[in-house]
């Protein structure tokens, strides 16, 4: 690391000289734009024309006469997510894809398909990347979430296999979500610089992407949680007990996000401190339960309690820039108390 010294300048500035490696590099010279953003305690400094280079569009092309359905789904997902503007799809087997296509453009939020031929299909990515702001989204996938644990539990009351069925669709939305947050993530990973503007503090990157997993994780655990119900045939006896262990970890759940959104850190662990507990009451009911369904039922709740507990952990790593409203007050997403 090599030191330099500020100099005054003039009343209100300083001035730092450059290294002329690093000018004659970046072929700069007397009145070259040079931006520069902050990044923690940290100033970057980024030469025009990389920063040119930083808003060029990344196009690819996937042969898929030798590759499988699987691969070609996975090659999809990681170049919207790496933002590239257009994947184009070539070969003479395209018709055996066109399922894939479909499938890709209902669970990637933006990706359209523009042109189709015999030959080629190209997808679009329409999302304007500097529109993203990561702690909105994953406020919405909470929201949804949130809806998911309440619809479940009606569920639970009714047995009512269409609202099942409801739950199983509307977790596509928190994938959906998941996928825009993973793909914000990617920018930012690529552009540091540009971390603030999308909400996210660049150290806490890391762990914002397990929250984001974790989220996802906990949106499918409760539609498994919901489809399993309409077929176990719940009785009042059992249906009530089920029906308070999810309660308990609806609570954990909602409660868990209150400390994140507060960044309170003490509240999460005394809340995660009820954890075993629930874990108990959920052991206690299958050691005596005879049904296999209702088993499977109880299990994912298991699984719930780990997701959430993981979240709790989380809480004194995240921090992020933006603002947000959560009953009518303004709180910022995981700053610490």
């Amino acid at each position: 690391m090599e030191e330099r010294k500020l100099v005054k300048s003039g009343l209100f500035s300083y001035t730092l000289a450059l290294p002329k490696e690093w000018v004659v590099r970046h072929k700069l010279t007397k009145g070259s734009k040079i931006y520069l953003s902050e990044e923690h305690d940290s100033i970057i400094l980024t030469p025009s024309a990389i920063k040119a280079r930083e808003k060029t569009k990344r196009h690819r092309v996937l042969k898929v006469d030798d590759i499988s359905p699987s691969t070609l789904s996975r090659d999809i997902i990681a170049s919207y997510l790496t933002n590239c503007a257009t994947i184009t799809l070539e070969g003479k087997k395209l018709k055996n894809y066109l399922k894939i296509c479909r499938e890709a453009t209902a669970q990637l939020p933006g990706l359209e398909v523009i042109e189709e031929t015999g030959d080629y299909i190209v997808l679009k990515d329409f999302i304007s990347i500097e529109e993203l702001i990561v702690p909105d989204i994953i406020r919405r996938a909470d929201n949804i979430i949130r809806s998911l644990f309440l619809d479940a539990f009606e569920c639970l009351q009714t047995g009512d296999a269409a609202l099942a069925e409801a739950i199983r669709q509307r977790d596509k939305e928190v994938n959906r979500l998941s996928f825009l947050v993973s793909k914000c993530l990617y920018h930012i990973n690529e552009q540091p610089q540009e971390s603030r503007m999308h909400g996210v503090e660049t150290l806490h990157r890391t762990h914002i992407w397990e929250l984001n997993n974790y989220l996802e994780k906990i949106g499918d655990e409760i539609k498994r949680f919901a489809v399993l119900i309409p077929k176990a045939k719940l009785y009042q006896k059992d249906g009530r007990e089920i029906e308070a262990l999810f309660r308990s970890v609806e609570l954990f759940y909602t409660k868990t996000m209150s400390a994140l959104y507060k960044g309170n850190t003490q509240e999460a662990d005394e809340i995660a401190g009820r954890r075993q507990e629930i874990m108990h009451a959920c052991d206690e009911y299958l050691a005596k339960s005879q049904s296999t369904a209702k088993n499977a039922i109880v299990s994912k709740l298991n699984y719930l309690i780990s997701f959430i507990n993981s979240i709790s952990r989380l809480i004194r790593y995240i921090a992020f820039e933006k603002h947000m409203i959560i009953n009518s007050k303004d709180v910022t997403l995981g700053a610490q108390h």
